[in-house]
């Protein structure tokens, strides 16, 4: 005993003597292979014993501090001149060398899940990486954090899987997989056009909003803003994936204060990915933003306006560089309901009153089932366009036409540009499309439009006074073409604009009316009868629910696909198909089927607009379809297997003496720390039906022990015609089954 206690003074004693002599340290952003931001005097900061004097050298360049009483020390160094590599060597009482350090443009590169998007799930993804030997660029991405503070520096990665994060990584093809894809198609692009070293500081997290990524005062001194500080989690009701997320939140911080525990932070509360992920980063020497986010904020888009701006304004404030380049990305092509893209995309486009900024337009190279387009390399090469003129000045074209203003003469609208290049042209040739114009009944109609020099004239022949005009205003518009041109050739496309600032939903849009997902009121007895009578013209129609009385078959759909992969049963989206519902047989309705949620969702017509609703599966009993891409018929029913919790959702492949189902699901399978958050993945099981029982099939075994008699005639069939009996080749269950039905 009296040992035990020796031992612990002792090394209570080197303890104490160790945190009275600490090392010099720095933040986790200044390591091997890191950029340093040239032609400007960048800080370089640290901790050290109180009064230590420490020295920061490179190349001819020598600067020294003294830490303060709080053991913090900061130097400024430079400017220096592009090139490389060099040491980075810092002194105090101890030394720190860093390696293989180049001076070059330093661009730090934040968003949601569109950031986040991986080079490896990219256009050409495999080609993209094979060819990614760019020793020049470094990648640097933040381990994702959430704090209720501002941190002095980033968490430690303690996955020993994802040692890449919070490292610089040179770009060569075993690390390019990882990086993400608009930041490095936008460094590549700088790369080749100013042949200087190119670092990108990568801070994103998929799905998260504006408020999450800004600093706390700025909510707290701004009226408008405020009210997000009270009202975040209401904002978690906008989708299905975020709603479940919360609820998982909030079953976290009740059990933490059952066990006594500090609540947990929930990755969209406001603040908190600033303070985890770039307070960190801060002062670091850049020369400006990349920023690809929107989607979470879109049913707010109202709020958007001064959301944004004040968050790049308070940025900058905090890296005390000025009016830096802040440059970002329009909301892409993409259609689900309701109609809140256009709001946001133009609460994108006010922004650009700000200094410094500029926006890359991508509504012409979204994908119109995928939220996250793959099509990477352009949306980089269109921002590293908007650098080169902000942050470079270069003399080019940057942006796409953008509307200035409009005068109306008669029964005809003209509409004036700025940034028309080398004039205006629709994109493919004939006529301009995308326009819409509203006369004082605010009822916009489909509109004709003719290029005349560098204005637009707009018009509608049953529109004898036109007050406003439209263009792209939609979710995932159908055409739109207006492009400028250079040299003759299609460039850049115009933004969508409207010359009105009538409200629209989210402008509409409050605490208490915010769009939300339909509810499904309980079935009572007269609802039953009521509905009865009425569903089956209701569906015949194609004017299947007001979303309110006949909402009782189902609920409201919005297509919220935020993982890789495709969720739904069908290839082919929107397949012809025939149902049976209620014991009712209907025909001619369009559908598909998310496996993932386990619905089925009818898209149908409301006074022009498309719109969907999924129905019930209590009630649904089968349907029909044909596959438009593979052409192959598909019957589905509701079957009650084995082993299964209540009736599930098959396909009947063969229907004999015996009969062969396969049944479908999907589950999200997810990645890595810091990489994208998941991807669809489709599985299938499959079974046979011998006298009224279902067994599963998954090997030449299982089915001979499944079907039981015969066995030495079915082996010999098998053997006969090679047949393989696993779980690559269902197909071969087929003709042992019809061989047995005629032999049994």
């Amino acid at each position: 005993m009296i040992y035990r206690k020796v031992s612990i003074t002792l090394v209570c004693l080197l303890l104490a003597f160790q945190f009275s002599h600490a090392d010099v340290r720095l933040p986790a952003l200044f390591s091997d292979h890191m950029v340093i931001q040239q032609e400007m005097e960048v800080p370089v900061w640290g901790w050290a014993d109180p009064g230590e004097k420490v020295i920061v050298e490179i190349e001819d360049y020598k600067a020294e501090a003294t830490a303060s009483a709080e053991g913090k020390w900061k130097v400024r160094i430079g400017p220096l001149t592009a090139g490389g590599p060099f040491n980075l060597v810092v002194s105090g009482k101890n030394k720190i060398n860093i390696t293989n350090v180049l001076v070059g443009e330093v661009w730090v590169c934040s968003g949601q899940s569109n950031m986040a998007m991986e080079v490896r799930s990219c256009l050409d993804a495999d080609r993209e990486i094979s060819e990614a030997k760019h020793p020049m660029i470094r990648h640097f991405q933040v381990k994702r954090t959430k704090a209720a503070e501002p941190l002095e520096d980033l968490a430690p990665v303690v996955n020993s899987k994802a040692m890449w994060l919070n490292t610089w990584e040179v770009c060569d093809p075993s690390t390019a997989g990882h990086f993400s894809g608009t930041a490095y198609f936008f460094a590549r692009n700088l790369y080749e056009k100013r042949k200087i070293p190119v670092g990108i500081i990568h801070a994103s997290w998929g799905g998260t909003t504006a408020e999450a990524w800004t600093p706390r005062d700025t909510l707290d001194n701004d009226p408008a803003l405020k009210k997000i500080l009270e009202d975040w989690p209401v904002y978690n009701d906008d989708e299905e994936w975020l709603k479940e997320e919360y609820e998982k939140f909030v079953r976290e911080v009740e059990k933490a204060r059952l066990e006594g525990r500090t609540a947990p932070l929930y990755f969209n509360q406001p603040s908190v990915l600033y303070n985890g992920m770039i307070a960190p980063v801060v002062p670091y020497g850049m020369r400006g933003v990349i920023w690809y986010q929107g989607e979470s904020n879109a049913y707010r888009a109202c709020q958007y306006r001064e959301l944004f701006p004040a968050m790049i304004k308070q940025w900058r404030r905090q890296w005390e560089q000025g009016d830096f380049p802040f440059l970002f990305v329009q909301l892409a092509n993409y259609h689900f309901e309701p109609p809140v893209f256009p709001e946001l995309r133009e609460a994108q486009s006010m922004t650009l009153k700000l200094p410094q900024t500029a926006m890359a337009v991508t509504i012409d190279i979204g994908d119109s089932t995928d939220i996250h387009p793959k099509n990477k390399q352009e949306v980089g090469r269109r921002l590293a366009l908007a650098a080169r003129k902000i942050a470079y000045g270069e003399d080019i074209l940057f942006s796409g036409p953008v509307y200035k203003k409009m005068f109306i003469e008669g029964p005809k609208c003209w509409l004036l540009f700025d940034h028309v290049g080398d004039g205006l042209m629709p994109k493919g040739g004939g006529a301009l499309l995308g326009f819409s114009v509203a006369g004082t009944d605010r009822k916009f109609l489909k509109a004709r439009a003719r290029i005349d020099g560098d204005q637009i004239i707009v018009w509608n022949d049953e529109i004898d006074q036109p007050v406003a005009v439209r263009y792209a205003w939609a979710n995932h518009p159908v055409a739109c073409n207006l492009y400028n041109q250079s040299r003759g050739n299609p460039y850049l496309p115009s933004s969508p604009f409207r010359t009105d600032n009538w409200p629209e939903i989210s402008c509409s849009a409050t605490k208490e009316n915010m769009p939300k997902r339909a509810e499904v009121p309980p079935l009572n007895d007269t609802i039953k009868e009521e509905l009865a009578s009425a569903i089956e013209d209701n569906l015949r129609s194609m004017d299947l629910y007001s979303f309110s009385k006949d909402i009782i078959n189902g609920t409201k759909w919005t297509y919220q696909k935020m993982y890789r992969g495709n969720p739904f049963l069908s290839e082919a989206y929107w397949p012809e198909a025939d149902l049976v519902y209620r014991g009712i047989q209907y025909s001619g309705f369009y559908m598909n089927y998310d496996l993932y949620k386990n619905h089925l969702i009818l898209l149908y017509n409301d006074n022009g607009n498309r719109k969907y609703v999924v129905l019930s599966n209590k009630y649904l009993e089968s349907f029909s379809y044909t596959d438009t891409i593979s052409h192959q018929e598909h019957h589905y029913e509701y079957i009650k297997i084995p082993g299964t919790d209540g009736k599930k959702l098959c396909e009947k492949v063969y229907g004999g003496k015996t009969s062969f189902v396969i049944r479908p699901g999907c589950e999200i399978k997810y990645g890595a720390s810091g990489g994208w958050p998941g991807e669809y993945l489709r599985g299938y099981e499959y079974y046979i039906e011998v006298e009224g029982n279902y067994e599963r099939i998954h090997s030449k075994k299982t089915l001979l022990n499944a079907l039981q008699r015969n066995i030495p005639e079915i082996k010999k069939f098998i053997r006969r015609n090679r047949l393989k009996i696993n779980r690559k080749h269902p197909e071969n269950i087929v003709p042992v089954l019809k061989y047995y039905d005629e032999t049994a």
